[in-house]
């Protein structure tokens, strides 16, 4: 068996240990549980949501960043220009 780590909020990291506790079982457990089902059914077990504004912001930068990346006119760096532009 391997370990693994996970960096969770100290406040979320005391509910779900209490919670635990008061079903009688341990964090570890639970973790387990989850990646249990997670490799059964092959998906997170419940619905995971993301936050539209969010989704909506990334695909507009996605679109402009493509526009730039076609565009002739824009100056294109290779590795060694964009590292020497950054340091200025």
């Amino acid at each position: 068996m391997m370990t693994l780590t996970a960096r969770v909020d100290e406040h979320d990291k005391a509910i779900f240990t209490a919670i635990c506790a008061s079903m009688g079982i341990t964090t570890s457990a639970a973790v387990n549980m989850f990646v249990k089902a997670v490799v059964r059914e092959h998906k997170i077990p419940f619905e995971v949501k993301g936050d539209l504004e969010l989704k909506d912001e990334i695909i507009e930068s996605m679109i402009e960043a493509k526009r730039i990346a076609l565009d002739p006119t824009v100056k294109a760096y290779d590795v060694e220009e964009a590292l020497e532009e950054l340091k200025r």
